[in-house]
């Protein structure tokens, strides 16, 4: 029984890690996503400024 509550424990972090990381990952492509194309946006904007 204590074996089982063991590796019961170790499945739910394992699971949870891999749901977290997912989600991170998922945050990170967006926030990612969004700053090159505020830099995009930012670039074009300085070069109809210059033009």
């Amino acid at each position: 029984m204590l074996i089982f509550g063991i590796l019961f424990q170790y499945l739910y972090i394992y699971v949870f890690n891999y749901h977290i990381r997912k989600y991170l990952s998922k945050v990170v492509n967006f926030c990612n996503f969004g700053y090159s194309r505020d830099m995009k946006i930012k670039q074009t904007y300085n070069f109809q400024v210059f033009v």
